[in-house]
C-alpha cells in the first residue's frame, strides 16, 4: 500500500530557517532611526487620503465609461435585432430567388457596416475612460511629487534631518 501525499511545507520546521527570539529585538534596531520633520504621521496621513481619493475618482470615471460602453451595446444590439426582423420580412416579400439574394447581400452588406462603426464608437469610448481615469492618476502623482518638493524646499529634508537616517547600501 502507497504512503498518501504529504505537503511537503507543512512538514517544515519553521524555526530552524528562522529564529523566532530575533522578532521580539525588531523594535530596538528602528529605534534610532529618526524621520525627518514634516514627514510625520499627519503628513503621511493627508497624502494617503488624497491618494484615495484619487484611486476612488478614477475606479469611478472607470465605471462610469464602463456603464456607457454597456449602454451602447445594448443600444446596437436592440437596433440590430429591430433591423433583422426587418430585413427578413422584406427579404421574403421579394419576388425571385436572385431578387432575396441580392435583397439579402446588400442588407448584410448596411449591416456589418453599421456593426463595424458601432464597435469604433465602442472602443474610442473605452479609449476616452481609460485616458481619463490615467490623467486623475498622473495628476495625482504630479501632485505628490511636488508635495515631496515643498517638504524639501522648506529643509523638512535637509542635511541634518536626513543624516539622522541609516545610509543606504
Amino acid at each position: 500500500m502507497s504512503k498518501p501525499a504529504v505537503n511537503p511545507f507543512m512538514e517544515s520546521e519553521f524555526t530552524k530557517y528562522f529564529d523566532v527570539s530575533k522578532v521580539m529585538e525588531m523594535p530596538k534596531a528602528f529605534q534610532d532611526m529618526k524621520m525627518p520633520n514634516g514627514f510625520g504621521m499627519e503628513n503621511m496621513m493627508e497624502a494617503q487620503r488624497k491618494n484615495m481619493q484619487a484611486c476612488v475618482a478614477a475606479t469611478q470615471m472607470a465605471m462610469e465609461g464602463m456603464q456607457q460602453m454597456m449602454r451602447r451595446q445594448s443600444e446596437s444590439m436592440r437596433q440590430s435585432m429591430k433591423e433583422c426582423s426587418g430585413m427578413m420580412n422584406e427579404i421574403m416579400s421579394a419576388g425571385t430567388p436572385e431578387e432575396k439574394f441580392m435583397r439579402q447581400a446588400e442588407m448584410t452588406k448596411s449591416m456589418v457596416d453599421r456593426a463595424m462603426i458601432c464597435c469604433k464608437e465602442i472602443g474610442e469610448m473605452s479609449t476616452q475612460s481609460q485616458y481619463d481615469s490615467m490623467q486623475v492618476m498622473s495628476k495625482r502623482m504630479s501632485e505628490w511629487v511636488d508635495e515631496m518638493r515643498s517638504m524639501c524646499s522648506r529643509g523638512v529634508c535637509s542635511a541634518s534631518a536626513s543624516s539622522k537616517m541609516p545610509a543606504n547600501k
